[in-house]
């Protein structure tokens, strides 16, 4: 079975209607026909998706579990990172080719940056 079809069937129908929102439109056009093939032969069509989504968007959940706060997805990515900031310790790092890795965590269905080191401090302020 193809690599796509086997990730989206572990997909539920909530995080497939954000992945036609936020991310169909980043796929190869073969690949998004797939996508959308799939999508239909679950019995979503663009009126479902836009229920989940409204659905989605305001839904709290009671559990612990690290969610998107875009689509609610448990499903992300964590990535190392080379760390910018202004903080003239951290530039001299990069410079003298001394990076500082950081894990940036983004939502798998969305895209959304839950974690997005750059956008914060190291250390003290």
């Amino acid at each position: 079975m193809n690599r796509i079809l086997e990730l989206l069937q572990e997909y539920e129908d909530f995080e497939l209607a954000f992945l036609v929102k936020y991310k169909l439109h980043a796929y190869l056009p073969e690949t998004g026909k797939m996508i959308q093939a799939y999508i239909a032969s679950r019995g979503m069509n663009e009126k479902r998706i836009r229920e989940l989504i409204a659905e989605y968007t305001t839904k709290k959940f009671e559990d612990d579990h690290l969610r998107c706060p875009r689509c609610k997805s448990k499903k992300r990515i964590v990535e190392d990172i080379v760390f910018y900031n202004t903080d003239k310790r951290t530039s001299m790092d990069v410079w003298f080719d001394h990076p500082v890795k950081v894990k940036q965590v983004k939502c798998q269905v969305c895209e959304y940056l839950i974690k997005n080191p750059n956008s914060e401090k190291l250390g003290p302020q």
